[in-house]
């Protein structure tokens, strides 16, 4: 049986989590592109950055497993692509919303 795909959080804490992500980008997002599936984001490349970028996907991957997360360093960037199926795609656009 595959993963349903719905979010495991409260609304009350995506609220939280996009506004988390928000601020990160805000912070450290260079560009932000539409690829197959998902989006190709493009952040600084400070340890910082890289921490708290994993930490995210991390998280993201526990409440919304069926989101599939991938990283490149490109230096001095690190690249996040970032892909859901087509009826998760709303989600992940919701997640990484321009700042």
């Amino acid at each position: 049986m595959s993963e349903p795909i719905a979010c495991r959080l409260t609304a009350e804490a995506q609220k939280g989590r996009r506004e988390e992500a928000a601020a990160l980008m805000e912070r450290s997002l260079h560009s932000r592109e539409p690829i197959e599936g998902g989006l190709r984001l493009r952040f600084r490349g400070d340890p910082a950055t890289d921490r708290e970028l994993r930490e995210l996907v991390r998280r993201e991957r526990e409440c919304c497993p069926f989101f599939d997360f991938s990283f490149e360093e490109a230096a001095p960037e690190l690249v996040l692509e970032a892909r859901a199926p087509a009826e998760a795609r709303g989600l992940l656009d919701e997640l990484f919303a321009s700042a």
